[in-house]
């Protein structure tokens, strides 16, 4: 009886150091991305992506927190890290234009930078040559603090995975060490013109 006491205790005390352990293992580490405008916290509204399910959704309560003067951001688990993405945009409905060289374009699977299509594991080099190209190459961006990525999308489409690319994102922008702020929004789709018929040779016109 005293043995089977003896080893509950020294059970307990083990089993004790474990949960402490694993306390410490689980502490969390919070990052942020994006710009913040404002240090006022009441300016930054947390957005559940499960209660918008699609981009359309996602897209009309974002220009709502806009038109609120607040600012959206969304906020999710990676290990042991807290990440939350801001994203600061505008009231009017209407899309920002910016000169190409100064954009990296997202998919859920793809990269677009210029005319370039590449894999969506091609982006931490893209970041990279883009980050450290100080104007040098007239392709690519004019200064690291010009660089913006634009998370593409279309209005139907399911935000379920947005999490993931958004963590695929945060992990090469910290691995690309570049000393600015990860300016990253969310851009419609546009729908390409149909190509212009081809010149009329004159000479065939009697």
């Amino acid at each position: 009886m005293y043995r089977f006491s003896l080893f509950c205790i020294v059970f307990l005390f083990l089993l004790q150091g474990c949960i402490k352990q694993n306390s410490i293992n689980e502490t969390i580490i919070r990052k942020e991305y994006g710009r913040k405008i404002l240090n006022n916290d009441s300016t930054y509204i947390e957005i559940d992506l499960k209660k918008y399910p699609t981009y359309l959704r996602l897209h009309n309560r974002m220009q709502e927190l806009a038109c609120s003067d607040s600012t959206p951001k969304i906020s999710f688990r990676s290990d042991n890290i807290l990440k939350t993405v801001y994203f600061p945009g505008s009231c009017q409905n209407m899309p920002i234009y910016l000169r190409e060289k100064n954009v990296i374009e997202i998919t859920q699977d793809s990269v677009f930078k210029s005319i370039n299509v590449l894999s969506i594991d091609s982006l931490y080099y893209i970041m990279k040559m883009d980050y450290f190209n100080n104007g040098e190459d007239p392709s690519l961006s004019d200064s690291h603090d010009r660089v913006r990525i634009r998370i593409q999308y279309d209005k139907d489409e399911r935000t379920n995975e947005l999490t993931q690319l958004l963590d695929k994102i945060t992990k090469y922008f910290d691995s690309v060490k570049v000393k600015t702020s990860l300016n990253i929004s969310l851009f419609e789709k546009l729908i390409n013109a149909p190509p212009p018929p081809p010149p009329i040779d004159l000479n065939e016109i009697e």
